[in-house]
């Protein structure tokens, strides 16, 4: 639980159309990756998160040969939810190999 509950969070000072969520509702492709993370991060505090994994990690490709456990040690990620980034990074490495295709009739 915040110490300070009363204090309103970057996402929560946000108006609506600019948060993560409503933005990536609308048109993924055309968020940024802090956009992106902070809606697999989620909770009050997603965008502090972001900016925290971001900062420590430098860049997508820091954040992808990370070690989850790593990731985990960043305050807001624990093992949960760095595993559920490790796995969006992996299903986003599936979409880059070649696919194959299905035998025709």
């Amino acid at each position: 639980m915040d110490a300070f509950p009363y204090l309103q969070t970057k996402v929560e000072a946000l108006p609506l159309r600019e948060r993560p969520a409503y933005r990536v509702a609308s048109n993924a492709e055309n968020c940024n990756l802090a956009e992106l993370l902070a809606v697999l991060i989620g909770g009050r505090e997603q965008i502090e998160i972001t900016e925290t994994l971001i900062a420590r990690f430098g860049s997508l490709g820091g954040l992808a040969n990370a070690h989850p456990d790593q990731i985990a040690e960043v305050r807001g990620i624990g093992r949960d939810k760095a595993m559920r980034i490790k796995a969006a990074l992996g299903l986003a490495r599936k979409l880059l190999e070649p696919q194959e295709q299905a035998p025709g009739i």
